[in-house]
């Protein structure tokens, strides 16, 4: 009897052995392994060349810019400012000391687009060309409209030219000569005369504005100089109808 039992519990202890070795072994983790990937010649020669399209595309990009500003330097700013300094040049209307002050501006002018031109040539950057290009469009736009009422105010040099020398060259002389005729025939014409010299006077003064407007520089200055001679040539016409009246009123008695 005894002898089986020691029969059964071996065989229940062989048939147990192989079950805990396989659940032992379930329990113990498994190691990870971290796998290295080397890019190939090939992958790597390809990224590259991708590289490499993009910088020249960049490159095209950038040096088509570059064209586009110093073309709109060349044929608009520059351009337009040599057009205006031989235009001023050749202007008689303009007096000595204004031309040479206008053409110094300008000078000034054609330096600083000659300078931010050259800087449209050294940008690395698109942004750093639309930058110059926009500063230069606003410089030359007040450039502009300081020009324009300059241009203006030198109209008023022709508008009182052709005031002055009518009164000179036309009604003066007349004025004279009707004066002339009547102190011949004994008529007293004294205070007639006092008046055309103050008429002279006056029209003096008128001319010696229209000097001062043909030498501004600013838009202010001629302004200022031509309400002035407007106020002289107004003063002319109230003398000499004053006298008109005197002589209607002598010829008639």
């Amino acid at each position: 009897m005894k002898k089986q039992i020691l029969i059964v519990a071996s065989a229940v202890v062989f048939s147990l052995t192989p079950i805990s070795i396989v659940h032992a072994q379930d329990s113990t983790p498994t190691p990870t392994t971290t796998v290295s990937v080397t890019p190939t010649p090939t992958r790597a020669r390809a990224q590259n060349q991708f590289q490499e399209r993009i910088d020249a595309a960049k490159a095209a990009s950038l040096e088509k810019a570059k064209t586009i500003a110093l073309n709109i330097f060349d044929k608009h700013f520059l351009n337009k400012l040599n057009e205006l300094r031989a235009k001023v040049s050749a202007n008689t209307m303009i007096g000595d000391e204004a031309k040479q002050a206008m053409l110094a501006k300008i000078d000034q002018e054609l330096t600083w687009f000659t300078e931010k031109k050259n800087a449209v040539s050294a940008a690395t950057t698109i942004p750093a060309i639309r930058t110059i290009v926009k500063d230069a469009r606003v410089r030359f736009l007040q450039l502009g409209k300081e020009l324009r009422r300059l241009h203006i105010a030198k109209g008023f040099v022709t508008s009182l030219e052709k005031v002055i020398t009518n009164i000179e060259k036309n009604i003066l002389p007349k004025v004279e000569e009707k004066l002339n005729e009547l102190s011949a025939k004994g008529v007293d014409i004294t205070a007639e005369n006092a008046l055309l010299a103050k008429a002279k006077t006056e029209l003096a003064a008128a001319k010696t504005e229209l000097a001062e407007i043909r030498n501004s520089t600013t838009y202010e200055i001629a302004k200022k100089n031509y309400d002035e001679a407007k106020e002289h040539l107004k003063n002319v016409r109230v003398v000499l109808r004053q006298i008109l009246e005197n002589l209607k009123a002598k010829i008639s008695v």
